[in-house]
């Protein structure tokens, strides 16, 4: 299975001339890379990597000001965007108004409204919408809902969805991480024409969502074991991914992050094990039993680790994988006795 994982970039010199992005992009020939607030001029990678990108605007309440003024919102969005957009030519899709809220009717029909006008604008100027760009456990999973929404997927030429789950990505699987199967599967159920292929423009670990609600953590406060144990979970949702053909990319938030996002950040020789992550095995999480060393106190330490994590499944209702540590960590608590013992201890 292909391996859908392509780089995100927040800060310029990370792409810039000489920066390290720019090197890891060309090198491994990925085939996207996603920047936020894209540098001017010509672009920073080789023709074969197409970009993504976003124009920040002062942050989401701003956008929302125009998603939810329906079509003239979108006009007024374009006009104000569009000096910034005719010095980026080399981009190739332009991902919208970022994370809109949908939360009441009235919100998210004006966001359908906002949405195929601008990509009725874009199209005009020969450029390329990405729409959505859904936040965590959006959209809803209601008939009533998806039909509004509908025509954004058939519309537009690729959409966005966001996914992120905390404190590991498999918490709330299918709800959270894996959401958009439900709801390309309900859209499609109800429209007889092909939707919009797909970005996963952010994912990874956000301790924003439920039930953790820790704001602006990422996967540097939920990974004890550094991150080797991030990539564990990132090869897990690589895996699932690569089974679904309309999903073109997916994108870890984030490289060269700015400092309010510091605990999300990946540097390059993270970001290079991303792009290399052999998928084909399925992303089996590690269990206590994998652990490779030998000393006693690093069996107990472990042990303790485990023993943690398991407790930390259960609080959130993944039973699944508490069960599977709890039978795992007797075999890792015998393997800590008998080097304790073979130790005089």
């Amino acid at each position: 299975m292909a391996n859908k994982y392509c780089p995100q970039f927040q800060m310029g010199g990370t792409v810039g001339e000489g920066g390290w992005g720019r090197a890891l992009v060309n090198e491994n020939a990925c085939p996207w890379a996603l920047l936020i607030e894209p540098p001017e001029g010509a672009s920073p990678f080789e023709p074969v990597t197409q970009i993504i990108a976003r124009a920040w605007i002062g942050g989401d309440n701003i956008e929302r000001q125009y998603t939810l003024a329906g079509e003239q919102g979108a006009r007024d969005y374009y006009e104000r965007l569009r000096p910034f957009y005719d010095v980026r030519r080399y981009v190739d899709v332009w991902q919208g108004p970022n994370e809109p809220f949908v939360g009441e009717v009235t919100f998210w029909r004006a966001l359908v409204d906002f949405t195929l006008e601008l990509d009725r604008l874009m199209r005009g100027d020969d450029r390329t919408l990405a729409g959505g760009a859904f936040s965590v456990g959006w959209p809803l999973l209601d008939s009533k809902y998806l039909v509004d929404l509908l025509p954004m997927y058939q519309g537009c030429r690729y959409m966005i969805h966001h996914e992120y789950s905390a404190p590991r990505m498999q918490n709330r699987e299918g709800w959270h991480c894996l959401r958009y199967r439900k709801i390309y599967k309900a859209l499609n159920d109800m429209s007889p024409f092909p939707l919009a292929p797909l970005f996963i423009g952010e994912t990874g670990i956000d301790g924003g969502v439920a039930p953790v609600y820790r704001a602006k953590t990422g996967w540097k406060d939920y990974c004890p074991g550094g991150f080797s144990e991030y990539l564990e979970q990132l090869r897990w949702y690589g895996s699932e991914i690569a089974k679904d053909d309309y999903v073109v990319a997916a994108f870890p938030f984030v490289a060269g992050a700015n400092q309010e996002w510091s605990r999300f950040d990946i540097d390059e020789p993270q970001m290079q094990q991303v792009l290399s992550l052999d998928i084909a095995g399925g992303g089996r999480l590690p269990l206590p039993e994998d652990e490779t060393a030998t000393d006693a106190g690093t069996l107990c330490e472990k042990a303790r680790w485990f023993l943690e994590e398991m407790a930390r499944q259960r609080e959130v209702g993944n039973f699944k994988r508490a069960d599977d540590i709890h039978y795992s960590l007797i075999e890792l608590l015998y393997r800590a006795e008998r080097a304790a013992k073979a130790a005089g201890c």
